[in-house]
């Protein structure tokens, strides 16, 4: 049991006394204050809350725990905060406690209680920061999800890291995790990406090759034309082009009849990938996704053969890029197997059982508005074709199917309203609104070389998913997508990140893991060798400074499990930076000031117990970039 929690357990004792002893007075239920939280309510008593003052010198932990009982009690605070004191067992475990008004009480831990947190680092190792307080608790986390139109970039990097080191954060807390990728094989995006590697199969074949302005023109497609020539034979590919245009009635100068119907969507520049966050937004990161856009899956795609093979390629190439950002997706779920299977028809039939769906103007409706909408929604238009999120709807019952007690999807800024109709959606099948947890992230300006771009594939202003992890190293990308709140504006400044000095804040966290390492090996150049735990006096901890990490060390299990409530990474890197700032703090003293060096030789007692700070350290840096899906770097 961590400090915070065994303070917590012990003033809940001493409230209950308290209470108990007031009971027995006999005059506190009669006058409660209008509009208190009263004996009588159904919140009595309030619940204990700890927290670490922002001050240090206030003391250890801070509970308004007596204010929050005075109003009901008709009592000063004060007096309430000497009553709740006078009941506390503080054996072996608080050493001070003060009064502060209005009714703050403080508490200062003995030193012994704080470094007893070393000996649970050592017995839990690996472990420590973990928690079950997700046990039993099945969640899907859906993420990055990009079309298959091209290769990632830079635009789905915080999207990928968001989602992953969410679910990280779920295990951590001991929830059962699925990862999830979800791809829209089908439709405009996908028949433009066929009839892509249609022209340049003939351009490879040296036809004379007539370019559309919306497709996609990264080299990429070249690469992957070049492959499909190999694999199937340059006479087999020719005679299948020449049939494809005597059915088309055209030829590779002419384009392709199904294009006639296509939405300007994909790139005109050199760009890998036609879409931000898998919709049809447009070629703006920050175009709203529009949700009335026909989804006509009953439109045949003549290039379907070559969409097969660039989309398999392309998943093939998103797939490692991912692995090597040390991202691994349990599943992969392509939209086409919904109307394969009929699941998005049976969904509609559910939808109507359950008197969710009606017709009206030619059209079938969700009864959205019983839900809080301004308006119930089309699902299905006049003409027969869905709207944007009617496949979802069937999708996420799909989920719900499967057994998962939570779904979480991690979305871009421009699916906001889509987010609304969503959960609309999924409590008109009969679930909670809040079993599905949306994550909004908002997109990223690149700061590069004193230049700020904003990010967009039309633009051609993009930097590929592999050149970040190759040129940065996949450790400090996911550090620098986790720094900020998902749904905070986000500058990725590039040159930061490519540094490698203490000003980089991920190699800040480094720095104290490698000076960890360094000083095990400096005690046992100087013949102080760590002898471990068990023989430290760690009673021997007792300046403010061992004092405050080691309060700070007890923290992970708190972080984690918070971390895990909000879906918010920033909360592990804030608190990898707050102890690694606290241990380089320390060592900088140690440099002007000997007695306060982690390695004293004429004190081997001392060294042992600093040691042991170091060895508890250095585990939970370890296990909190381990966390955010980081190895730790042992030299530097």
């Amino acid at each position: 049991m961590d400090l915070k929690t065994e303070l917590s357990h012990r003033l809940e004792q001493a409230l209950a006394k308290y209470l108990a002893q007031e009971r027995a007075k006999g005059d506190w239920e009669k006058t409660p204050s209008p509009g208190a939280t009263t004996p009588a309510s159904p919140t009595w008593p309030p619940a204990v809350s700890v927290e670490v003052p922002r001050n240090p010198d206030h003391g250890d932990f801070a509970t308004n725990l007596a204010m929050q009982l005075a109003r009901a009690l008709k009592r000063n605070p004060m007096q309430v905060a000497e009553g709740l004191l006078a009941c506390l067992d503080r054996a072996g475990l608080i050493r001070e406690t003060t009064i502060a008004k209005p009714g703050f009480i403080n508490f200062r831990l003995e030193s012994e209680a704080a470094a007893a947190v070393l000996r649970r680092i050592a017995q839990q190792g690996r472990d420590f920061g973990r928690t079950r307080t997700g046990a039993g608790t099945k969640v899907l986390v859906e993420f990055v999800s990009a079309n298959p139109t091209g290769p990632l970039h830079i635009g789905h990097a915080r999207n990928a890291v968001v989602g992953d080191t969410v679910a990280r954060i779920l295990s951590a807390a001991g929830c059962e995790v699925t990862r999830e990728y979800y791809f829209n094989d089908a439709g405009v995006q996908m028949n433009m990406l066929g009839n892509t590697l249609r022209l340049r199969v003939a351009e490879a074949l040296s036809r004379l090759v007539q370019w559309p302005a919306q497709y996609y023109r990264g080299d990429y497609m070249k690469d992957i034309a070049r492959l499909m020539i190999r694999e199937v034979g340059a006479e087999v590919l020719a005679a299948r082009l020449d049939a494809m245009n005597a059915e088309l009635g055209t030829d590779e100068q002419g384009g392709s009849a199904a294009d006639e119907s296509a939405s300007p969507a994909a790139d005109e520049s050199a760009s890998p990938a036609a879409d931000e966050s898998a919709s049809p937004a447009g070629d703006e990161p920050d175009a709203a996704v529009d949700l009335e856009a026909d989804v006509d899956v009953s439109q045949r795609n003549p290039c379907q053969y070559f969409t097969d093979f660039a989309v398999r390629e392309i998943l093939k190439t998103i797939d490692a890029d991912l692995k090597a950002m040390g991202i691994v997706f349990d599943t992969w779920f392509s939209e086409t197997t919904l109307h394969k299977n009929g699941s998005v028809e049976a969904t509609l039939k559910e939808l109507r059982a359950l008197n969710q769906v009606y017709d009206a103007d030619g059209a079938q409706w969700l009864r959205t508005s019983a839900y809080g909408d301004e308006k119930d929604r089309v699902v299905v238009k006049s003409n027969g074709h869905y709207t944007y999120v009617t496949p979802d709807i069937a999708y996420h019952r799909y989920k719900y199917s499967r057994g998962f007690d939570r779904l979480i999807n991690v979305l871009g800024a421009d699916h906001h309203n889509y987010v609304v109709r969503l959960k609309m959606a999924v409590a008109a099948l009969g679930h909670p609104k809040d079993a599905l947890q949306c994550v909004i992230y908002q997109m990223v300006s690149l700061l590069k070389d004193g230049r700020t771009m904003k990010l967009s594939t039309r633009g051609g202003e993009f930097i590929t998913f592999k050149e970040m992890i190759d040129e940065l190293g996949a450790g400090v990308v996911r550090f620098f997508f986790s720094m900020r709140s998902p749904d905070a504006q986000m500058t990725f400044d590039w040159n930061l990140a490519k540094d490698t000095s203490m000003d980089n804040p991920v190699y800040y966290v480094h720095y104290a893991h490698a000076r960890c390492r360094s000083l095990f090996r400096k005690a046992e150049e100087v013949g102080c060798a760590y002898a471990g735990i068990e023989g430290a006096d760690l009673s021997l901890l007792t300046l403010p400074g061992e004092q405050a990490i080691l309060r700070a060390l007890g923290r992970l299990p708190e972080v984690v499990d918070a971390a895990a409530a909000n879906l918010a990474p920033h909360y592990i890197t804030n608190y990898l930076q707050e102890a690694a700032q606290l241990f380089h703090n320390w060592f900088t003293q140690g440099t002007n000031d000997p007695s306060l060096r982690f390695v004293v030789p004429e004190k081997p007692a001392l060294t042992q117990a600093r040691l042991a700070l170091v060895a508890g350290l250095r585990t939970v840096l370890a296990n909190g970039l381990g966390i955010l899906g980081i190895e730790p770097m042992e030299r530097m």
